[in-house]
């Protein structure tokens, strides 16, 4: 070092200017980036620094997901905040959070475990309260009644100035769903106006009424509803139910008017709308007022016409043409539900055969389709739209949905462990944790910086003596020449600051931001086909009477098009999840950078081969050339120095990791042995389903085929009434003929009377 240093004084001595100034820069930053890996390597910890708002973080996420209905993923965060921060100040939130998302999920048993688990802690905080009335609630759901007492008599110790709006409705569900209806009243009629379950208290208080059989009372409860401006849609549902309510206590007291005017009261584009349109039509029929019911019957068809009630009642408007004496109408009303619906029995009669000749024809189909299920398996297309709201066809949907849904959720898994598999054991495993990342890309930067000064200072000395290297020292470099080159040409864009890694990651990812809205953009592609598809199926359908195809002429197409689609949706799947991959790769510190790092290291490696051999070239040299490059020499070794620690630093960042990813190694092992256990007994879960579903099936589609033949008899039934309405009208004509005949020949025997008198 003594040497250099003296050999750099020389050449201060003797150097223009702008030459000194260079060297001087160049120490200036070696300077600067030393201090720089110092304070890297001084501020390194193996393990992240603990954030000790993460959880309170982390629960806002949630509850973010959770207002925009995104249940799933708000339960998972939450999942993983009970886990991981259990004595965190945001872990009673989480559980009473989770409980909610999961309750708002449908998954009741589960959002109960999280809920007792909240009150068994006994906060007394106001989200104790939410989980005790949840639990109450789940209880009503679910008519598992068990711990139920003692949840309302924790409610009962809290001061009434401290209680949560929604404990007293909650406790008055309670006990009218239990039968005591008297305690229920109570509870109702002293929640005051201002609480938000006013107008349900209001309508559990008419109803209450209603099974007291005071009318009158029921009325004027109703009516109280209706009179409150509504807040919410909530309130509007509330007040939609009030008014079908007053008009079933006028239907009751036969004051028929009032009842259809009540019923006309729910808005068009109320979700009970059809049902007071249905029950508005009985009321009319009850009244003998055929046309206000066919009105009401016709409105309600326009509204839906595919409505789980459209057999039936398409017989009931051919039922109410026949009492308007409109015959023509009549037959057309039932012929058409003849033509509709015969070819459903025809269909479902066949399924049925075949499955009382095979007992395991429906455990095979049941078991096909669990993960995606199609009820279309085992019943005709066109017989689908008018079953979901059977209540039988509704155990089988859901017992194939909680199934499927397990299937798909287990998928998810063990496709979730793979991509974890697949990131711990490739390239750029400093990217999966933030705060290794981030150093990694400040060393980067340094080294970076490195390269690009020992690529000037190298290049300078090929230029002061490359033309007095030996043959031998000449055919070494030019070997390293081609392999750097090579190198070079990868890295041709190398970024010089951590802001430029930045950038070109920015660059990148929106890329591929665009090519992934290209898939979104495809995918709404296919839905469009898809919806089209069944525009299709459903034209055909209500103008099959006018179609010269067969049903199979169509069926097969679409069909075979469905396939296609579901190709296309699979291979766009597979596309946004390299997109996403892509993604990861290009991320901080990912296995791209990781790459490109590892190139430029490669290319440092090789600078210093050529600096080796012009330094045995140097004593060839002449004497002003010989200073010139000690000082680059100089410059050089001090740039060595400051690499080597930042390669000290980059070992014991790559350590953190090796060490951070065996504790998520053993993690990743422990959940697949759990998932292969889950996957066992789901095995079994659905070997035992197929037979419970496909007695459920069998049992269902008998009911059905009795419903669709019951309606196509009474069709054929509504047929022959129109015949026999025809001929009496025909009858009534021509009696109504000769009785006008009888009376004008009598007329003409008194008129002539007297004068056949007479005669005689």
């Amino acid at each position: 070092m003594l040497r250099v240093s003296l050999a750099a004084l020389v050449v201060a001595a003797v150097a223009t200017p702008a030459r000194a100034d260079k060297y001087d820069d160049a120490h200036r930053q070696l300077s600067d980036l030393d201090a720089r890996v110092a304070n890297l390597a001084s501020g390194f910890k193996d393990t992240p620094a603990v954030d000790p708002n993460v959880a309170d973080r982390r629960v806002l996420d949630a509850e973010m997901l959770y207002n925009l209905k995104n249940y799933n993923e708000a339960a998972t965060i939450l999942l993983d905040v009970i886990e991981r921060y259990p004595d965190s100040r945001a872990y009673d939130d989480a559980l009473v959070l989770l409980g909610e998302s999961l309750y708002q999920n449908r998954d009741f048993n589960s959002a109960r475990h999280y809920f007792e688990m909240a009150v068994k802690r006994n906060t007394g905080s106001r989200k104790e309260q939410t989980a005790l009335g949840r639990l109450v609630e789940i209880a009503l759901r679910t008519n598992d009644y068990q711990g139920v007492e003692g949840y309302l008599a924790r409610l009962e110790r809290i001061p009434p100035d401290q209680l949560e709006p929604a404990v007293p409705y909650v406790r008055g569900k309670y006990l009218f769903f239990r039968g005591k209806e008297d305690e229920a009243l109570g509870i109702f009629s002293s929640i005051p106006p201002q609480s938000p379950y006013y107008l349900q208290s209001r309508y559990f208080v008419g109803t209450i009424q209603v099974k007291k059989k005071d009318l009158a009372s029921a009325v004027m409860s109703f009516d109280a509803v209706l009179r409150v401006q509504p807040r919410n849609d909530g309130d509007k549902d509330v007040q939609d139910l009030a008014r079908m309510a007053i008009g079933r206590i006028h239907y009751e007291r036969g004051q028929f008017d009032k009842a259809k005017e009540a019923y006309a009261s729910v808005p068009r584009q109320s979700k009970y709308f059809a049902d007071a349109m249905y029950e508005a039509t009985w009321n009319a029929i009850k009244a003998k007022d055929y046309v206000s019911a066919y009105r009401s019957l016709d409105l309600m068809l326009l509204q839906n016409p595919d409505t789980a009630q459209a057999p039936e009642l398409r017989l009931l408007r051919g039922n109410l043409h026949l009492r308007l004496a409109n015959f023509y109408l009549a037959s057309e009303s039932f012929s058409n539900a003849r033509d509709e619906f015969e070819p459903i029995y025809r269909e479902l009669q066949s399924t049925l055969q075949k499955s009382q000749s095979d007992a395991h024809y429906f455990d095979s189909l049941i078991g096909k389709g669990m993960e995606k299920f199609d009820i279309t398996v085992f019943m005709p297309v066109s017989a689908v739209k008018f079953l979901r709201d059977d209540p039988n066809v509704a155990r089988v949907l859901v017992l194939a949905d909680d199934l499927g849904s397990l299937q798909r959720d287990l998928k998810d898994s063990e496709q979730t462990v793979g991509r974890l598999e697949h990131a711990v054991a490739g390239e750029g495993k400093v990217g999966i944790f933030p705060d290794l990342a981030a150093v990694r890309v400040k060393s980067t930067e340094v080294l970076n910086q490195l390269v690009g000064m020992r690529r000037q200072f190298t290049n300078q000395i090929r230029s002061l003596i490359g033309n007095q290297l030996s043959g031998e020292d000449r055919a070494a470099l030019d070997q390293i020449g081609t392999e750097r080159a090579s190198v070079e040409s990868q890295l041709s864009d190398l970024p010089m600051s951590a802001d430029a890694q930045r950038k070109r990651e920015r660059g990148v990812k929106g890329m591929l931001a665009n090519i992934d809205g290209l898939a979104s953009e495809l995918n709404v592609d296919i839905q469009g086909m898809d919806a089209e598809l069944v525009a299709i199926e459903q034209y055909y359908i209500r103008s099959k009477a006018d179609q010269k195809i067969q049903p199979d002429q169509l069926q097969r197409p679409v069909a075979e098009l469905r396939g296609e689609l579901e190709a296309l949706r699979q291979q766009l799947d597979l596309a946004r999840n390299e997109i996403a991959e892509a993604g990861r790769e290009f991320g901080a510190a990912g296995a791209a950078a990781e790459n490109e790092r590892s190139s430029t290291v490669h290319l440092a490696e090789l600078m210093k081969r050529e600096l080796e051999i012009y330094q045995r070239a140097r004593d060839r040299a002449s004497p002003s050339q010989q200073r010139e490059l000690d000082v680059i020499f100089g410059v050089l070794t001090r740039a060595d120095a400051v690499q080597g620690r930042l390669f000290d630093l980059d070992s014991r960042v790559d350590a953190a990791a090796e060490r951070r990813l065996t504790g998520i190694k053993d993690r990743i092992v422990a959940e697949k042995g759990e998932l292969a256990t889950v996957s066992t007994k789901l095995g079994g879960v659905l070997t035992e389903s197929q037979n419970v579903g496909g007695g459920m099936v069998t049992a269902m589609l008998g009911k059905v085929t009795d419903r669709f033949y019951d309606v196509v008899v009474q069709s054929d039934v509504g047929l022959v009434d129109v015949s026999w309405g025809l001929k009496d009208q025909k009858s009534q004509g021509l009696s109504k003929v000769i009785n006008q005949q009888k009376l004008e020949l009598k007329s003409v025997e008194d008129d002539f009377h007297s004068l056949l008198e007479e005669e005689k």
